[in-house]
């Protein structure tokens, strides 16, 4: 009779049962895995108390973040996500009226999605006194933020020890916050960045590493001279720069570049002034370290006939220190649509990077694009699209799309049979 003993979690060490829970957050630990058993019970309290509890309720429905609530212990939760999103409605309320949040003393990540402004107040209360690591803040509505709030956020942000923090801005920079002398914060992301917080990143944030703007309008709409340079301090330790929904000033983004030589890694998608930017003399004499080139340029351009200028748009990028230095590849598609008085047809220019890195793609069937690529072959390799999270369709496109294909059927079979008489 055979005495190999079968392999099971029930036989596992308790170090690799450990290792195991390392890879689940804990709700799904606590919805899951408790009641199996007696030793399971004991093995999951044992390793919360020791590990503490990483909660992410972004996406949970309401019965089952009440269940997680119940069981976990406040003063052992070292990672926590609140949600007020659209799913998640009234969570952070419902959250607050199971505990005081001053028992949540261990805390060291902190993630508040779509906040009130009365919650974040009572949270920024006790988060001063947390020896938080990683702070994120979307608000539901930045321009109801109290004058309180902006005084809690500056103690926040400035205290040693915070190395990431994600902040929504107020609009046009309005926002009262007293940004640190000296912040040891490494990785930053702003959403609603106004031109005037560029000079203030780069004074008081010298442990930056990676830095992420999200919706940024860089024209400078009250400078006699919109092409005035900003006033910048070199930032010599950034090494990744990300700048999503933009509206790119080539001066403004020449400024920015020009102070950040140690970059290896630059991400720009959004609207430009100045399609035809000679890239490859910016990069070779600014950012020497540069490996990652990602964006996405969009402009449009009047003309009152069928110009195609995707070829020359392509050509500054089929050099070799595109092709065969940096092996990065640039598509350029032009868009043909009706101006707003239907009596020619204005043009829409896409530049992009290869694979796209734009997380929402707008389809153009072949019919009104036309497209251009700095490679010799098309890639047509799904992968170029990994990143892309929305693709929109337009109607009354697919629409025209749809009979076009109709119409040249429809010709094609009228000649074959016309062909067949003849024959």
């Amino acid at each position: 009779m055979s005495t190999t003993l079968i392999p099971s979690l029930d036989t596992l060490p308790i170090e690799l049962i450990y290792r195991i829970f390392d890879s689940f957050d804990g709700q799904f630990i606590i919805l899951s895995l408790r009641h199996v058993c007696k030793r399971w019970d004991t093995i999951i309290n044992a390793y919360f108390h020791q590990n503490g509890y990483k909660l992410n309720f972004d996406s949970i429905s309401k019965p089952d973040f009440v269940q997680v609530c119940h069981f976990i212990q406040p003063e052992n939760v070292i990672s926590l996500t609140l949600s007020d999103q659209c799913t998640t409605s009234g969570q952070i309320s419902l959250f607050l009226s199971f505990f005081s949040i001053e028992r949540f003393t261990r805390l060291r990540s902190l993630t508040l999605l779509n906040i009130e402004d009365q919650h974040l107040k009572l949270i920024l209360k006790h988060a001063v006194t947390c020896p938080l690591i990683s702070l994120s803040i979307q608000e539901k509505n930045t321009s109801k933020r109290s004058a309180t709030t902006d005084i809690l956020l500056s103690v926040t942000i400035e205290r040693p020890g915070l190395k990431n923090l994600t902040l929504s801005l107020m609009e046009a920079g309005t926002d009262q916050i007293k940004w640190p002398i000296s912040s040891t914060i490494e990785h930053l992301t702003l959403y609603h960045c106004h031109l005037k917080h560029f000079p203030i990143i780069f004074r008081h944030f010298s442990s930056l590493r990676a830095l992420f703007i999200k919706d940024c309008d860089l024209n400078d709409y009250l400078s006699i001279n919109p092409e005035t340079p900003l006033d910048l301090l070199p930032m010599h330790q950034l090494t990744s720069l990300v700048m999503e929904d933009i509206v790119i000033n080539i001066s403004k983004i020449v400024s920015i570049l020009s102070n950040t030589l140690s970059l290896t890694h630059l991400r720009l998608i959004g609207s430009i002034d100045k399609i035809d930017f000679q890239w490859e003399q910016l990069i070779q004499a600014k950012l020497p370290l540069l490996v990652q080139f990602e964006f996405f340029f969009y402009t449009s351009i009047c003309a009152d006939h069928d110009s195609i200028i995707t070829d020359a748009l392509i050509a500054p990028f089929r050099t070799p220190f595109w092709l065969e230095i940096k092996n990065w590849y640039v598509n350029c598609d032009q868009i043909k649509r009706l101006n707003v008085h239907n009596t020619n047809f204005n043009y829409d220019i896409q530049l992009y990077s290869i694979p796209v890195r734009d997380h929402c793609f707008q389809y153009y069937p072949d019919w009104c694009r036309t497209t251009s690529s700095a490679s010799t072959e098309m890639n047509n390799d799904a992968a170029v699209m990994d990143d892309v999270r929305t693709v929109f369709l337009k109607a009354e496109m697919m629409t025209a799309t749809t009979t076009a294909m109709i119409e040249e059927a429809e010709n094609t079979s009228s000649y074959l049979n016309s062909m067949q008489v003849r024959i």
